[in-house]
């Protein structure tokens, strides 16, 4: 069940809202929780029920290892086995459904077999759920989660807002807020903010990435030679632009229905397109996964405290890490290994980047970018070294009529029947709605606040929210699925 779906927005998020606060009002914490469970038991089947044999035995498994290690003397080995047998099973299960056919494809390629890799249902989320585990029972070890609940663990692991796009978040956070006595009341501020964020990420998904995703697909579907440069060009900034919106909007929905129901996770995205390096994007883009990275990898790798040497290591160890975690492709190897030499040198000339002035920084940051989502969204390594070869030679500045029509949209065409200036104005310059759809998501990229703690309830706020709320809703019909939810 897609958050920008109709069953979603107008049946399953208001009765799961109606259902929380009025168990919440009889003060029973435990029907709360367990009504949280079952929803998103509902919001897992709607999917696929058969998801549910693979979450169950793997929620069972890892809660019994938790459940143990808590019953263990802090500095017993069997602890620690406990642990690593969690963590390896879970690794091994991400890797037999995602990676399988990757190795399968790899060994044929480079021995000359025939191997036929088994076709796997792929649960959903199941990245953000290994992760997720991996944590869980790494805080289980370390003894920061002091109580362990089977209701509590299944909440943490089953909560549908997070579940499959996440952000990834931390047990004892989570599960402390859930109880906080303070929560139990219906608080008129958090709601607001929380309708707000939805309808914001809501509008983000519908109204933007998924004109943009029109462009890119015509883009990464149409031959490279008979594309203009400039077509490159507009495609690799169109699919910089869908990324961020397509997934900053889902994490803006998540954060949002989450505050509805008075519970706060931790936001995903800091405007990272504000950026002015590499290593502040990160501290900005898909912060829950670099945080994961940074305190469940890096830092038990030595971080930066084993030398410099050390510490370029562990930087390219998560961030080729972070790049198979997104996916089974080389691609992905080639994105995170661009990122992690462009983080060691961040980090190796520091002083010397803080030198340059800021517009210089942040346009590099920028076009750097640029040029790794290009191997992110390709098909294949070729075809990006080929598409961004194309960008370089400026051989013609044209821009391909099937890239414009994909721009043609029906708002666009609804203010040119009403008004005949705009309607001589798109007719007097030829790709005008593109310019003007492209250079508005860029500004918007450039200077929204992405923060739910900045958010402050005015008129004009809630206007929009009603304005983009409708406009959103209509349209529904043409939504294109979300890019992290192969993850």
């Amino acid at each position: 069940m897609d958050f920008n779906s109709y069953i979603f927005i107008l049946l399953f998020l208001p009765l799961v809202l109606l259902g929380y606060y009025v168990l919440r009002l009889v003060r029973r914490v435990p029907l709360a929780q367990y009504w949280l469970i079952l929803a998103s038991l509902v919001f897992i089947g709607y999917a696929d029920v058969a998801y549910y044999s693979f979450l169950f035995v793997s929620a069972g498994v890892n809660f019994l290892c938790a459940f143990l290690q808590q019953k263990i003397s802090e500095k017993s080995l069997l602890k620690r086995l406990l642990m690593a047998f969690a963590i390896v099973g879970n690794v091994a299960i991400l890797g037999y459904f995602k990676y399988s056919g990757f190795i399968l494809a790899n060994w044929n390629a480079y021995m000359g077999t025939e191997y036929i890799a088994k076709t796997l249902l792929v649960p959903i989320g199941i990245s953000f759920w290994t992760f997720q585990q991996i944590a869980f029972q790494v805080d289980v070890n370390r003894g920061t989660i002091s109580k362990l609940r089977l209701s509590d663990y299944l909440f943490y692991s089953f909560y549908f807002p997070k579940l499959v796009q996440g952000p990834i978040a931390k047990y004892q956070n989570l599960v402390s807020v859930f109880h906080d006595e303070e929560r139990r009341k219906f608080n008129t501020d958090m709601f607001a903010c929380g309708l707000w964020f939805f309808v914001v990420g809501l509008a983000k998904k519908v109204l933007v990435a998924d004109v943009l995703a029109a462009a890119v697909k015509w883009g990464y579907s149409t031959s490279v030679d008979v594309m203009t440069s400039m077509d490159a060009m507009l495609v690799v900034l169109c699919y910089s632009l869908q990324i961020y919106f397509d997934f900053s909007g889902y994490s803006h929905m998540a954060v949002g229905v989450s505050k509805m129901l008075n519970i706060d996770i931790m936001d995903n995205f800091d405007a990272p397109y504000q950026a002015k390096s590499i290593m502040e994007f990160w501290k900005r883009w898909h912060i829950s996964l670099t945080t994961f990275l940074r305190e469940y990898i890096y830092f038990p790798l030595g971080g930066s405290k084993k030398g410099k040497v050390r510490t370029y290591l562990n930087t390219m160890i998560i961030f080729l890490l972070s790049g198979l975690w997104h996916g089974a492709s080389w691609t992905y190897v080639v994105w995170g290994a661009m990122h992690g030499v462009a983080s060691c040198l961040n980090r190796m000339f520091h002083k010397q980047w803080e030198k340059l002035s800021g517009v210089v920084r942040w346009l590099f940051t920028f076009i750097f970018v640029n040029i790794t989502w290009t191997f992110f969204r390709a098909p294949s390594v070729e075809y990006a070294t080929k598409i961004l070869g194309k960008v370089v030679r400026v051989d013609n500045r044209g821009v391909s009529d099937g890239l414009l029509e994909t721009f043609r949209i029906t708002e666009f065409k609804y203010f040119a029947a009403k008004f005949d200036w705009f309607n001589d104005m798109l007719a007097g310059c030829k790709g005008l709605e593109m310019v003007i759809f492209v250079l508005t998501a860029l500004i918007i990229s450039l200077n929204v606040k992405d923060r739910a703690e900045q958010f402050k309830p005015t008129v004009v706020k809630c206007v929009m929210t009603m304005v983009l709320f409708l406009w959103s809703v209509i349209s529904l019909a043409n939504v294109v699925e979300y890019i992290y939810g192969s993850f």
